[in-house]
């Protein structure tokens, strides 16, 4: 597996809120094996992995006065809901469940539409957070008993969701791996490793990248992995 190396000193960070909790596993070693994995992988079962879509958040605030909005009646400007079927999740658990992986995918936007809660109070209106909530994630992490979780972060302002929910898993568990994926790790997977307790960043299309990274990270030895199909050209921060 190819690795990069990353010196934190000299990388930015990005800015939160202030009013957001300060993340406790920013600065945590990435983990590069699954002690678990290679457990399950070693006495014949199958290693397991969890796939989440992070719940998401939306901007409301009241209409600038002599706006458009305002002129037509409308008194609040709201960034809409989305939620759509998770293509790439699809695609990567499909290549997994071939390479003899059990997977599960949590689409918390989707599953969870109708929760909503005020995330963040700005000065103009707040952020209102939806889909599944993180008592109901941690029920979920805790009832599959996953030894790999990955996190798809599609749309860069949706980021700072994909990050908490990368340390809400470490807190459950210091020894799950996370592995980053989607458009923004891709095209900003420097900063995300840096900005986040995600061990693994994968890039760009990973149908056959993912399934070979797994291996990597569960089997038990390298001589294992190249029986299984060769080194997966993933792009990790090294520990």
């Amino acid at each position: 597996m190819m690795t990069t190396s990353i010196d934190k000193s000299k990388s930015p960070r990005f800015s939160v809120a202030p009013s957001r909790k300060t993340l406790r596993h920013l600065d945590s070693p990435s983990r590069l094996r699954s002690d678990s994995g290679c457990s399950r992988y070693a006495a014949g079962d199958r290693p397991r992995v969890l796939l989440f879509v992070p719940p998401y958040t939306r901007l409301i605030e009241p209409s600038p006065p002599k706006s458009a909005f305002a002129e037509i009646g409308i008194a609040n400007f709201e960034v809409m809901k989305r939620a759509g079927t998770p293509i790439g999740l699809l695609r990567i658990a499909t290549s997994a469940i071939r390479a003899g992986y059990d997977v599960k995918i949590i689409d918390s936007p989707f599953f969870g539409w109708n929760q909503e809660q005020v995330d963040v109070e700005v000065d103009q209106g707040h952020l209102i957070r939806y889909g599944l909530n993180y008592d109901q994630i941690k029920s979920e992490i805790n009832a599959f008993e996953p030894d790999i979780i990955g996190i798809q972060c599609n749309y860069t302002v949706q980021w700072g969701n994909a990050r908490l929910l990368a340390d809400l898993i470490k807190e459950i568990s210091t020894n799950l791996i996370v592995i980053g994926g989607g458009a923004h790790c891709s095209g900003d997977w420097e900063y995300a490793l840096n900005d986040s307790a995600m061990d693994v960043i994968v890039l760009n299309e990973a149908d056959k990248t993912f399934p070979l990274l797994l291996d990597a990270l569960t089997v038990v030895s390298v001589n294992e992995v190249e029986i299984r199909g060769g080194v997966g050209a993933a792009i990790g921060q090294a520990a």
